[in-house]
């Protein structure tokens, strides 16, 4: 089983002047391990997108850190693998 995410992408600037927003997602084949992968990473459990109101159950992650560290535990870099693995991926984890 493998928690995993996906390329990182910067939407702009907060409005004020702010810092740039930076967004990703971290998925899992579980809930389970996705939740542990989070508070690793420090999220908050409130944070999680269930699979009911979404395509894929999943976190926002909104920094390079988070990801960082995400990666540091093991998460599977999306953008690393072919495209035919990460469709077969997320086709998996929407069903």
């Amino acid at each position: 089983m493998a928690c995993y995410i996906d390329k990182p992408v910067e939407w702009g600037r907060i409005k004020g002047g702010g810092r740039a927003t930076y967004w990703c997602h971290l998925l899992a084949d579980t809930d389970e391990e996705l939740h542990a992968m989070a508070e690793k990473i420090g999220m908050k459990r409130i944070w999680h997108q269930p699979k009911p109101d979404n395509n894929w159950s999943h976190y926002d992650v909104g920094t390079k850190r988070a990801r960082e560290l995400a990666l540091g535990f093991g998460a599977v870099n999306l953008e690393k693998l072919p495209v035919m693995e990460v469709l077969a991926i997320l086709r998996r984890l929407k069903n």
